[in-house]
């Protein structure tokens, strides 16, 4: 495969932080990319199992002031999709509170939680390639 998908976490945050905001990635990864999702299962006793998706999503965790850098290389990267959690992404409560709350922050001033991305893999390796898994 010469395509690679990674989340990237800020170490320091709390596991439930954490969690939420790949699971929101994981989300956005899986809405632009549905040729990526695997079919229904049916188990033998015929319970149907929701489709996976079929690329390996490794989690790779970084500090908080590398994951701004990797942010701001990803956007101006040759990447097909980037997906960031920022505070005020996850402290919104609506489409229309994150809207009007990101408008008042510079990407400087972005204080980001986790990061998504998909793309050619020699730009991702270049950008992640040498952080460790997120081990919990």
């Amino acid at each position: 495969m010469d395509k690679k998908c990674v989340i990237i976490v800020d170490g320091s945050l709390p596991a439930g932080i954490l969690a939420n905001a790949t699971a929101c990635l994981g989300f956005s990864l899986g809405n632009v990319l549905p040729d990526e999702m695997g079919p229904v299962q049916v188990d033998a006793s015929g319970t149907r199992h929701g489709g996976l998706i079929s690329i390996p999503i490794p989690i790779l965790v970084t500090t908080t002031a590398q994951l701004h850098g990797i942010v701001t290389n990803a956007y101006t990267a040759d990447l097909e999709h980037v997906f960031d959690m920022s505070e005020a992404a996850q402290s919104s409560k609506t489409q229309q509170e994150y809207a009007e709350k990101i408008k008042e922050i510079s990407a400087e001033d972005m204080r980001y939680w986790a990061v998504a991305f998909y793309g050619p893999k020699k730009i991702v390796n270049k950008l992640c390639g040498s952080l460790a898994l997120y081990r919990g």
